[in-house]
């Protein structure tokens, strides 16, 4: 089968984007022939996609008529279906991409996969705004929303949102990878499969001996939760002054981050972003990992990824969370933006070494069925369904 992925970014910017990368390595060893059309924006390295069309401009009125529409989008995708002629088109973040592509994709069968908050999902769109659209970055709440947030939001709600409903009438299938997500598109009128999450599974390593280390990878932006996680830390120092923080990732909040942590010691130490190569060591070295998250984790691949090394996970409640973390079992769970119960949890489960082992153990074992290839499998089939039922249809 020949596989079209269409995405906004076409290098490792998130998670959505090193899944399409992984699950297009995967399908491709399987005999499939998988490409990749991506937008031109991000660093020249680490790219992986095969095709590009120009992003949506950065300022001004264009801007505006890009982001409600992205004529080279839909120019590049027609002739990249004109020349690969693709069996099956898999959409994926859409912020780039934009509803214009929706209407070139009439005659070829089309899954939509939504990996999180975007622009279409009316019960999510206030995380689709920039943290620079409210008075804080971490809450979201429409009383919080400056006075070129509310007209942002209005813009995507009235101009953009009801572009990619009527483009929807072009898409065969949606997926969604948790169960929150399908319950959340459903309630909007759009029935979603569910297929888990899969992701890389890495090998189970010891706990390292020496002073504690809590590790957050990602994205550094405030919707991930780093400057709680960074005043949890803070806090937590006056009773475990060895303890030490690491930052794995970029983003635009890094230097504000980096900044708030310069007087702090023992140093934060921040990595920026880690090639796949180099993940398994970074995990190696850390105590548990964190994922303080102040937005809806749609599933929150990195929690899989590190319980698969070993690594306890402390994790916001949020969204599709629940559905790997076991809190007793494999990790914690915490409200979404408290300072106080992330310090407390962090240093509960530091000082139990009993607890913190016993985790540690078990972790793996609770994550085995989420791997790469299995998640591929059942996307497989799906596409084979999909395929099927638009050649029976014609």
């Amino acid at each position: 089968m020949k596989i079209l992925n269409v995405v906004s970014y076409g290098y490792p910017a998130g998670g959505a984007e090193t899944h399409v990368r992984d699950l297009s390595r995967v399908l491709t060893e399987r005999g499939h022939i998988v490409k990749t059309l991506a937008s031109d924006a991000g660093p020249s390295q680490d790219r992986f996609a095969d095709f590009t069309f120009r992003q949506v401009p950065g300022h001004g009125l264009k801007k505006i008529a890009g982001t409600v529409y992205n004529a080279d989008a839909r120019r590049a995708l027609r002739q990249v279906l004109s020349t690969f002629q693709p069996d099956i088109v898999l959409l994926h973040t859409m912020q780039q991409v934009t509803p214009a592509a929706l209407f070139e994709l009439k005659r070829t069968p089309t899954v939509l996969v939504t990996h999180g908050p975007e622009i279409y999902m009316k019960t999510l769109l206030n995380w689709s705004l920039s943290g620079k659209d409210y008075r804080l970055p971490e809450r979201r709440r429409m009383r919080d929303l400056t006075p070129m947030g509310l007209v942002h939001f209005a813009f995507y709600r009235l101009a953009c949102r009801p572009l990619y409903r009527r483009g929807f009438g072009n898409v065969d299938e949606f997926v969604v990878y948790s169960a929150y997500m399908q319950d959340l598109l459903r309630s909007e009128g759009l029935p979603a499969s569910y297929i888990p999450l899969g992701v890389q599974l890495l090998h189970n390593q010891p706990l390292p001996s020496g002073p504690p280390v809590i590790l957050f990878v990602g994205r550094l932006e405030g919707e991930k939760g780093v400057f709680t996680l960074l005043s949890a830390y803070r806090a937590l120092l006056p009773s475990l002054p060895e303890a030490r923080l690491v930052f794995a990732g970029d983003g635009k909040d890094r230097e504000t981050l980096m900044a708030q942590a310069g007087d702090l010691r023992p140093p934060v130490e921040f990595l920026g972003h880690v090639s796949r190569d180099a993940l398994a060591a970074v995990y190696g070295r850390s105590t548990i990992v964190v994922m303080p998250s102040v937005f809806v984790e749609a599933f929150g691949k990195v929690g899989p990824e590190a319980l698969s090394a070993g690594r306890p996970v402390i994790a916001s409640d949020s969204g599709g969370v629940r559905e790997w973390l076991q809190p007793g079992r494999n990790g914690l769970l915490v409200k979404p933006g408290d300072v106080a119960q992330l310090k407390t949890s962090i240093l509960s489960l530091l000082r139990d070494e009993d607890t913190l082992a016993r985790m540690a153990e078990e972790a793996p074992r609770t994550v085995s069925h989420l791997s790469i290839e299995a998640h591929a499998g059942r996307f497989e089939e799906l596409l084979h369904q999909v395929v099927a039922r638009s050649v029976a249809s014609r």
